[in-house]
């Protein structure tokens, strides 16, 4: 008897988890349709944040490739860009430093 009622509980346990694991999986295709997105104008990408359609704009989708490489001809977008451009390819250079920007 003590076999049966664990039995019993063990598959209730499992339809418990189907059930959450269907409401998740129907919440993750539900999510996208009623956030609020965000379209850059000028190239149609989105964005959940006005905030970051803001820094899109001001940053990558009109200033291209702003900051310069100063040891190559590598021009990059972002300034952490550029830092860790300088460290991964000019870092066994010598007097590669971030003071020298």
């Amino acid at each position: 008897m003590n076999n049966f009622l664990n039995l019993i509980k063990s598959i209730e346990t499992v339809f418990q988890q189907e059930e959450e694991k269907e409401a998740r999986i129907e919440v993750q295709r539900i999510y996208p349709l009623i956030t609020e997105k965000f379209e850059c104008p000028m190239c149609g990408k989105y964005y959940t944040t006005k905030k970051s359609l803001k820094t899109h704009l001001t940053i990558d989708c009109q200033n291209q490739e702003q900051f310069h490489c100063p040891f190559c001809p590598q021009k990059l977008k972002h300034k952490r860009s550029m830092m860790r451009h300088i460290n991964n390819v000019h870092s066994k250079q010598k007097n590669v430093t971030s003071d020298s920007m």
